[in-house]
């Protein structure tokens, strides 16, 4: 394939680049618009080939809004979380779970119908482990399981 540069072909505002490979001989990739920032200064470092010889996305947390994966997403080789971890938090009537999922998802349920005082101790994890698991014909539901936790500790440290 041959490669082109097209600046504005359409009139649209557009760069478009036809080619196999695109390669850039830099060490950071900034991708900023001043219209959706929510603070003036700083950097918007989207990706970063950083000095550990690994990729860095949002590089020093220069987007204030973090990263979105819209789709999904897969980790191949181990996934290491440092800082915290989200979970999607169903808040329902009696523990209710929902009715579609994949499976691996985890929720968090917590039940909002009953005294707040007594909600640590109504908050439970759950992963989904599957469809149709002996149900009967035409049943979508997903399968959930509950994951066993100890008693709430409170935190010591800040």
């Amino acid at each position: 394939m041959s490669s082109d540069i097209k600046l504005d072909a359409q009139d649209d505002g557009w760069v478009t680049i036809e080619t196999n490979v695109l390669q850039s001989n830099s060490s950071d990739f900034i991708l900023d618009n001043s219209a959706r920032r929510q603070s003036a200064g700083g950097f918007r470092r989207a990706l970063v080939h950083d000095e550990t010889d690994g990729l860095t996305v949002n590089f020093a947390g220069d987007y204030p809004s973090g990263v979105t994966i819209q789709g999904g997403a897969r980790v191949e080789g181990g996934l290491t979380v440092v800082g915290p971890l989200r979970l999607r938090q169903v808040a329902s009537a009696g523990n209710a779970l929902p009715r579609t999922g994949k499976i691996g998802d985890l929720i968090v349920v917590q039940n909002d119908t009953i005294d707040p005082s007594a909600l640590l101790s109504d908050i439970s994890l759950w992963i989904c482990i599957g469809k149709t698991i002996g149900l009967p014909e035409g049943n979508d539901a997903v399968w959930w399981q509950r994951i066993s936790v100890g008693e709430p500790v409170a935190g010591t440290r800040d």
